[in-house]
């Protein structure tokens, strides 16, 4: 991220905003979504991009991408791993660092790692939320990754009680 780069901003509502957009594209079955303009410079001598802007939604997205992995590992489902290495971070074999794919500006920086690439459990989050020491930023940042975790879990519930009760032929479901 640049210097000038601003900290984690969006209210939960603006969260919840993006996710319902979302979703009803998906639900509407539309073949494209606009997300906004994402503006970034390349940096050839560290072989990285610098966002200009777009920071906030594509840090909400990576939260979303995050949740996603939760849940798979949650229903040890493999593909968790492939979301990981895809979309979050590369980890290094021998070091076990992670490389990430999105780092934010150095005030949100740890906490979205430890949060969102790193796959904190729901009580991490809690806890960062509720300490006092926490910047209102990564109070944001937390909320949002928590909430974004609890819709996906909440999604993939109903899908699955959709798949195990198949609907009856003549019966109108909504």
């Amino acid at each position: 991220m640049p210097i000038h780069q601003r900290d984690f901003s969006l209210t939960l509502e603006e969260v919840m905003q993006l996710w319902d957009d979302i979703t009803d594209s998906i639900i509407e079955d539309r073949p494209e979504y606009f997300l906004g303009t994402v503006v970034v410079q390349e940096s050839r001598e560290e072989k990285t991009r610098v966002i200009i802007d777009g920071q906030q939604r594509l840090a909400t997205l990576t939260m979303l991408l995050s949740g996603i992995r939760t849940v798979y590992n949650e229903n040890d489902d493999e593909r968790a791993d492939e979301v990981y290495n895809d979309y979050l971070g590369v980890r290094d074999r021998r070091t076990r660092v992670t490389d990430p794919r999105l780092s934010l500006n150095e005030v949100n920086e740890p906490v979205f790692q430890r949060l969102v690439v790193e796959n904190s459990s729901d009580d991490e989050m809690k806890v960062t939320i509720n300490d006092k020491n926490t910047t209102p930023s990564n109070v944001l940042l937390a909320r949002a990754a928590l909430y974004i975790r609890d819709v996906i879990r909440q999604r993939s519930k109903n899908s699955k009680k959709i798949r195990r009760f198949p609907p009856r032929a003549g019966r109108i479901h909504s």
